[in-house]
């Protein structure tokens, strides 16, 4: 069975920091939500005081950084 492998925001964050991309994990989570990052949906909380959900799909993000990496040749 094939599987969806996703990351937290925090995780994905580190992932797109050690590819040289600088930032935090509250940008990540804006650009997600406002469409910017087409590569995880964030769900809002259910219950006040609760924080949301992040779900970084990790294909996604890893096709979308493959278009963006500048090779050193």
């Amino acid at each position: 069975m094939d599987t969806i492998e996703t990351m937290t925001a925090a995780e994905a964050t580190e992932w797109l920091r050690a590819r040289g991309m600088r930032i935090s994990s509250q940008m990540l989570v804006r650009g997600i939500r406002a469409h910017e990052f087409p590569f995880g949906n964030v769900i809002p909380p259910e219950k006040d005081g609760e924080a949301p959900r992040t779900f970084v799909y990790k294909v996604l993000l890893e096709e979308w950084a493959a278009e963006r990496i500048r090779r050193k040749e």
